[in-house]
C-alpha cells in the first residue's frame, strides 16, 4: 500500500469542510481517532462504507477518497530516469531476480530510515546547550551512543541493534517523540 504524505487532498479537503481535527470528523463519521488518522495517512485501506460517509461530510467523491495521492508533488528528472530503469529492469529479471531485487529494496528502506533517525538526533543535539548535549550522550551505553550518533558512511554495515533502556532515554528527553516510536521500530532493533 501506498503512504499518503502528511498534508494530502483529504486532509485538505477535511480543513476545508470545516472540521480542523482528525478527532472532530472522526466522531461524525461513529469510528475512533485512530483509526481515522491510519486511513487519512494512508497506513490503513480505508474502507467502503467509511468512504460513503466521508463523500458525503466533505462533498468529494469516493473515488478521491480512496486514490492514493501524492499531494500535488512531482517527481524530479532525475527519479522519474530512475524509475523508469527500475521499471525496465523488472521487466528483464526473472522470479529470483525479483525477489532479490526486492531484498535490496528492503535493505535501502530501512538504511535510509535509519540515517534519517540519526540526523534528526544529530540536530536535536546539535540545538542543545553543549554541555547538556554531552550530558545526554554519555547516559546512553558506548555501543548504543556509537550507532544513534555516532559517524558512520552510509555504505557501511549497519547495525541497529540498540538497548530498550536507549529507546526509554531518547524518549524521555525528546530526542524521538512518542508518536514516532511505531516508524522508529522499522529501523531499529530493540534488544533486552
Amino acid at each position: 500500500m501506498h503512504k499518503r504524505p502528511r498534508l494530502t487532498k483529504l486532509t485538505e479537503a477535511r480543513k476545508k469542510a470545516g472540521y480542523k481535527s482528525q478527532g472532530t470528523i472522526a466522531t461524525a463519521l461513529g469510528i475512533s481517532t485512530l483509526k481515522y488518522c491510519s486511513c487519512e495517512s494512508g497506513k490503513e485501506k480505508m474502507p467502503k462504507k467509511i468512504a460513503e460517509k466521508l463523500s458525503a461530510l466533505l462533498n468529494i467523491s469516493i473515488q478521491e477518497i480512496m486514490s492514493v495521492d501524492y499531494a500535488k508533488k512531482t517527481l524530479s528528472k532525475e527519479a522519474t530516469t530512475l524509475l523508469n530503469k527500475v521499471f525496465k529492469l523488472i521487466s528483464d529479471l526473472d522470479r529470483d531476480g525479483i525477489q532479490r531485487l526486492n531484498a535490496c529494496f528492503d535493505i535501502i528502506h530501512k538504511e535510509n530510515g535509519y540515517f534519517k533517525y540519526r540526523l534528526a538526533f544529530f540536530n536535536c543535539l546539535r540545538e542543545m546547550p553543549s554541555k547538556k548535549a554531552r550530558e545526554l550522550k554519555n547516559k546512553f551505553n558506548k555501543k548504543d551512543e556509537k550507532i544513534l550518533f555516532g559517524s558512520r558512511n552510509m555504505f557501511e554495515d549497519v547495525n541497529t541493534d540498540i538497548s530498550y533502556d536507549s529507546v526509554e532515554l531518547l524518549l524521555e528527553s525528546g530526542l524521538l517523540p512518542e508518536n514516532q516510536l511505531k516508524d522508529f521500530i522499522k529501523y531499529f532493533n530493540i534488544i533486552k
